[in-house]
């Protein structure tokens, strides 16, 4: 079976938060687009541009970091979910707090689910591979296997 590309958008103000989980991605083989946005107001200007009802393109997941300048993670998780072609796009949302009233809003507002940031690439590699695991089965690059010898 082979791979279907996947595209990703990453909303996180930390360029290396963005760098490592390019590479997560990466190291884990999974087939998929990363595409970046530094805040909330520019991950809004990328789904409705490039992602909007009209023009055809479909997201098939969002990691949302919480802790944003600007615009939040919590707000701009309940601004992508009133758009209504993003209604059913998996929406992960990641932050360093372990609080669970940020959980807890975060999932009222619509995410999907809600994980920690890790320390180590290797817990990373873990969580991409989890994500893939959960939401881009199809993404995940497998290798192709030997015919039989008759």
């Amino acid at each position: 079976m082979d791979s279907k590309h996947a595209i990703v958008l990453v909303v996180e103000d930390s360029r290396s938060d963005v760098l490592l989980l390019r590479r997560a991605f990466i190291d884990s083989q999974i087939d998929a687009e990363i595409i970046a946005a530094c805040d909330g107001d520019e991950s809004l200007a990328i789904v409705d541009g490039r992602f909007g009802e009209e023009t055809g393109n479909q997201l098939d997941l969002i990691i949302l970091d919480i802790s944003m300048p600007g615009l939040n993670g919590i707000e701009t998780l309940k601004l992508l979910r009133e758009r209504p072609h993003l209604k059913e796009v998996p929406i992960l949302m990641l932050s360093e707090s372990r609080l669970i009233d940020d959980v807890q809003v975060a999932l009222d507002l619509g995410a999907t689910s809600f994980a920690n940031k890790v320390a180590s690439v290797a817990e990373l590699n873990g969580l991409v591979q989890n994500i893939a695991g959960h939401w881009l089965p199809h993404s995940i690059k497998r290798p192709r296997s030997k015919p039989i010898a008759a």
